[in-house]
């Protein structure tokens, strides 16, 4: 058998999902938890492959997955968001989303579809997206206005304690 590495297995495996082999990109990506259970990147790999599949809900749960290892992977979040506007849940894809623009509010893409999402929700488009204060704390901490940032995420941690995220950032 052929030995490669688990960078370039993994490479393969996105190329199949890419090609649109999601049921073997989904075995070989099991195969890879198998034995090594704690490969971020494969419970992600899974996610993408089972999202294309629209295997909605397998997908879910390989993207928390991810969330629960790294609660700062943006395109888990997008994904999430996903996922929910295809089983019709409006308000829980605008979370999402919101979250995955919280930490990348420079990310065009993301802030169009949010526009998109929040038009779709409200009724009309709005011109921009406003920053969430999840948003402006991570601004603060990337322009190293690091008072700023601590006082803004700890008003955070204490208005929603279930975001791991704010606790994450805070602690960096």
């Amino acid at each position: 058998m052929e030995e490669i590495s688990l960078q370039e297995y993994r490479k393969q495996i996105e190329d199949m999902v890419d090609q649109g082999r999601y049921s073997e990109a989904v075995a070989h990506g099991k195969w890879i938890l198998q034995q090594f259970p704690r490969c971020i990147d494969a419970y992600r790999l899974l996610g993408k492959a089972m999202l294309e599949a629209r295997q909605n809900d397998h997908a879910a749960d390989m993207f928390l997955r991810v969330l629960s290892a790294d609660p700062e992977d943006m395109l888990s979040w997008v994904a999430m968001s996903e996922i929910a506007d295809r089983s019709g849940d409006l308000g829980s894809s605008v979370w999402y989303l919101e979250r995955a623009f919280e930490l990348a509010t420079d990310n065009d893409l993301v802030g169009e579809e949010l526009r998109q999402l929040y038009g779709r929700r409200d009724g009309a488009e709005p011109e921009r997206v406003e920053l969430t204060p999840g948003a402006l704390a991570r601004l603060y901490l990337k322009g190293e206005l690091l008072s700023r940032a601590i006082s803004e995420l700890r008003a955070l941690v204490v208005s929603q304690p279930e975001r791991v995220d704010f606790e994450i950032a805070l602690a960096e």
